[in-house]
């Protein structure tokens, strides 16, 4: 095995690994690799609010409902409230409503994405700003 095998190796177990982590914390099941179900992207988008929100010292009661946990969110990070709720939204018409048509599911996954794309960044933000000790981390 060349060096570059090693890194497609590495990269294919941590996005095995990432799509087990976001899947567990998707049904509140922290820490289980063992989710043999993919997630769309949609609720690759939410899981990822819930992973990221824990990683900058943010809480959820397991009994929170999506959109509980939205307002949390949008409580501690105001500066993203809206790809936060389009996430949230976006999640709740794919775990809840009928399945919509092909043109609305794509715009959907598309609306998701670029809602993550923007979240991300704040998330990463405030975590910098924990470790350089301008916020709390147990808000």
């Amino acid at each position: 095995m060349q060096r570059g095998d090693v890194r497609i190796f590495k990269k294919v177990h941590i996005r095995q690994a990432d799509a087990g982590i976001q899947a567990g914390a998707l049904h509140g099941d922290r820490g289980s690799l063992k989710k043999e179900r993919v997630l769309s992207v949609v609720q690759r988008a939410y899981a990822r609010l819930g992973i990221y929100g824990r990683w900058i010292g943010l809480r959820f009661a397991d009994s929170a409902t999506p959109d509980e946990r939205r307002r949390h969110l949008v409580s501690r990070l105001p500066e993203i409230e809206q790809p936060i709720n389009t996430i949230t939204h976006a999640y709740i018409a794919d775990r809840y409503a009928a399945p919509p048509e092909p043109p609305q599911r794509e715009s959907s996954r598309r609306q998701a994405h670029e809602a993550w794309q923007a979240a991300r960044w704040a998330f990463v933000r405030r975590k910098v700003a924990l470790w350089l000790g301008l916020g709390r981390e147990d808000e």
